[in-house]
């Protein structure tokens, strides 16, 4: 299991991304948002400490919670390079 922390005054506005491609970047996140309108405060993809791979998982701080739940709804199985990512409030995130 990853673990991760985001303060809980901030749960409400946190989306998870999955499915990321391996190889995907942070910056690739940011341009799939941006492109779609939401600006992100934070991102944090998750790597393995061994071997710096991608997890496949980003988790990111919208400005509010309306965006978070725009954003779950316009970006769930967007187009990242050749997969399909699926986003989620981040409390849904946490059970897979």
């Amino acid at each position: 299991m990853l673990h991760y922390y985001i303060p809980r005054e901030d749960l409400e506005r946190a989306i998870g991304i999955e499915n990321v491609p391996k190889f995907a970047i942070e910056q690739d996140i940011l341009q799939l948002l941006e492109e779609s309108g939401f600006f992100p405060e934070t991102n944090i993809m998750l790597h393995s400490a061994g071997t710096g791979n991608s997890h496949g998982k980003a988790f990111v701080l919208l400005p509010n919670a309306q965006q978070a739940q725009k954003a779950v709804k316009e970006l769930h199985n967007a187009v990242l390079f050749d997969k399909r990512v699926s986003v989620n409030l981040f409390l849904h995130s946490q059970s897979s």
